[in-house]
């Protein structure tokens, strides 16, 4: 992922105004949200060593969903 003025970001900045995604940092917030709900998540975009650095260095704290919550607290 790439570094921005010491913040970890999680795009490729192609402009001022454009921002994209590589595969693998889609891969890796798609895996934060798996984890989250509690499913497998997939490494084949190469994304593992990157969530596993994150997850180790306290950058990311994954807690599973509990049920009958969702994201709103409803």
């Amino acid at each position: 992922m790439n570094g921005d003025k010491g913040m970890n970001v999680i795009y490729n900045q192609t402009d001022r105004a454009h921002r994209d995604f590589l595969p693998g940092q889609c891969e890796f917030i798609t895996n934060i949200t798996k984890l989250y709900k509690g499913h497998e998540p997939e490494f084949t975009c190469g994304s593992g060593a990157e969530l596993k650095e994150k997850s180790r260095t306290g950058c990311i704290l994954i807690l599973p969903a509990c049920e009958g919550c969702n994201a709103r607290g409803d």
